[in-house]
């Protein structure tokens, strides 16, 4: 792990087939199938800085989609981010974010401003 310099993000999903409990379903699923996924590779040694995010699908994106209760679509998938990409999501979601997101809020601002002014 001391030779990957890039941040990783680790997503889960699941088939199509509906899970049983109604209070655990398939997001709940492929979290914790992302989250374990995570573990693991701590576990192993990655130091916790270089994921960068862990995610659910569900089964929102079927590997097999022709069979969406494939075995198959059940999975991880672990992404590892250009410095251009991890940089990119720093921006929006962290580090950084306020540049992106301040003049959005402003911008906002000035149209909910503009429409109180139209009523």
């Amino acid at each position: 792990f001391d030779s990957l310099d890039n941040k990783i993000i680790i997503t889960g999903h699941t088939d199509a087939m509906a899970y049983k409990n109604n209070i655990y379903n398939n997001w709940n699923l492929s979290g914790d199938r992302a989250l374990s996924a995570r573990r693991v590779l701590e576990e192993a040694g990655m130091p916790e800085d270089k994921v960068m995010q862990v995610s659910a699908m569900a089964d929102q994106m079927l590997l097999d989609a022709k069979n969406p209760q494939s075995a198959g679509n059940r999975r991880i998938e672990i992404m590892v981010l250009t410095k251009s990409a991890s940089d990119t999501l720093y921006q929006y979601f962290g580090q950084h974010g306020d540049k992106v997101v301040q003049p959005l809020v402003q911008k906002l601002d000035k149209q909910q401003v503009l429409s109180q002014r139209m009523r």
